[in-house]
């Protein structure tokens, strides 16, 4: 068996740019979604019919082409293109 030599990793500022646009976006999304759900919890003012309805549309986390947001979000990341 031919042994190869261990590949070479760098990391570039423009990758850690990426990464930390990336991560903050996250970081908003995530915020945005505890906020939201404490305004949901809070408000008496809103309607049950609209929060039973927005909680079984959010509630299979599935989109409308059949997947998860998290793997919407890698694909998009790794520029996978379905088919």
């Amino acid at each position: 068996m031919i042994r190869r030599p261990a590949t070479r990793i760098e990391l570039k500022l423009d990758d850690m740019k990426e990464y930390d646009e990336i991560n903050k976006d996250q970081e908003d999304r995530h915020k945005q979604q505890t906020n939201n759900s404490n305004n949901k919890t809070t408000d008496p003012s809103s309607s049950s019919s609209s929060s039973a309805a927005s909680s079984s549309s959010s509630g299979t986390g599935i989109t409308g082409n059949g997947l998860k947001p998290k793997d919407l979000t890698t694909h998009e990341r790794i520029g996978f293109v379905r088919k």
